[in-house]
């Protein structure tokens, strides 16, 4: 197992440096970074800095996760792998973004404005937790037959929501569908 620190202005890192054989990735004071992780089973980004933001694309790796504790501005993409995770617990009303990459993963929040996008695919068996800011799940290609929704997540079916503020539905071309709450 190897832990690194990375110090996004470091004279040795330069733009576009690939990090391997990393499990740990600490975004610490001072450091804003864009980070692409590969796909390590069970990689972690942890953006523990006061104020920096980040820009986080996670790989395909399975247990993926993006954990953020500060007042910086945060947009995440997860991989594809089951159960990638992003829980962001910055400041109210800081807005952060994070985009699903597969279905069965997990976003949540805590007291800023989070902006969650996903497809109707990825959203199955997703959990998608808001907190004490405005929280938004925009949901795409919804297809004909609706999608449910439940207070937990159910694998490969119900997308679990809990507080969140508003659930925006675009159907698939075509479509005319429904939701199940």
């Amino acid at each position: 197992p190897y832990t690194t620190l990375f110090r996004s202005r470091h004279s040795n890192c330069a733009a576009g440096a690939t990090l391997t054989n990393v499990e740990t990735v600490n975004l610490v004071a001072g450091s804003s970074a864009i980070v692409t992780a590969a796909g390590t089973v069970g990689m972690a980004v942890n953006n523990t800095s006061a104020t920096a933001a980040s820009l986080v694309t996670l790989g395909a790796g399975a247990g993926q996760s993006f954990t953020a504790t500060g007042s910086g501005v945060n947009t995440v993409v997860l991989g594809a792998g089951l159960g990638n995770s992003a829980t962001i617990t910055g400041s109210t009303g800081i807005a952060q973004t994070v985009t699903l990459g597969g279905p069965g993963q997990l976003v949540s929040e805590g007291g800023g404005n989070v902006t969650i996008n996903s497809t109707a695919v990825n959203a199955a068996g997703s959990t998608f937790a808001g907190g004490t800011g405005t929280d938004i799940v925009t949901i795409t290609a919804v297809p004909a037959g609706g999608m449910t929704f439940a207070a937990a997540a159910v694998a490969g079916g119900a997308a679990g929501i809990t507080g969140i503020d508003t659930v925006n539905l675009a159907l698939g071309a075509g479509e005319i569908g429904r939701a199940h709450v």
